[in-house]
């Protein structure tokens, strides 16, 4: 299990405290939301994930290697000149060239995870400002540090209510912006 962490007092803990809009705040790493909800769909917009990745590997592999299975996933355009690349790159405080080819080591490696028809990459211009982990039934939305650090960072976990429709829909925005890696 994970722990949430309640408003500012950090010594509170408890399972998942919600707000309003249905979320609750999570600690970074959910690795029982993750084995338990990849049976059918898991639908991603990161930066490259490269961590994420690593860990949840072989989830991710047996989701796509099931009938039905379905991963998709939206990365930054890699491209030579792209702006969210270098956008990425200074926060990170890498060169263009290096965080290309993150996000292009990103892109191989979810193709090699399963069938075309059950992994499906695209490609945004779109500069995220947190990332999303949507699942069958819930999303985990984590965000981004502003500073050009590697720190742990709050992510929410949407269940139901405004806070998963809005990341639904905002998703299926990003989709229709994006373009498909065959």
């Amino acid at each position: 299990m994970f722990s949430c962490l309640v408003g500012r007092d950090r010594q509170r803990r408890a399972d998942h405290v919600p707000f309003p809009c249905g979320a609750s705040e999570m600690t970074a790493q959910a690795p029982d939301l993750v084995a338990a909800d990849l049976a059918k769909l898991i639908t991603l917009a990161i930066m490259y994930g490269a961590t994420w990745r690593h860990t949840y590997r072989k989830h991710l592999r047996a989701l796509a290697a099931r009938p039905g299975g379905r991963i998709r996933v939206v990365l930054p355009d890699p491209s030579p000149g792209s702006r969210v690349a270098a956008l990425y790159a200074a926060t990170l405080r890498t060169t263009p060239d290096d965080f290309c080819g993150r996000v292009s080591e990103a892109i191989d490696d979810f193709h090699s995870m399963g069938p075309p028809r059950h992994v499906e990459v695209y490609l945004t211009s779109a500069a995220f400002r947190h990332a999303i982990y949507l699942f069958s039934q819930q999303a985990v939305l984590a965000m981004y540090a502003l500073c050009s650090e590697r720190i742990p960072t709050p992510a929410l976990l949407a269940s139901e209510g405004r806070l998963l429709s809005f990341i639904r829909e905002d998703f299926d925005r990003l989709l229709d912006q994006s373009d498909r890696v065959t």
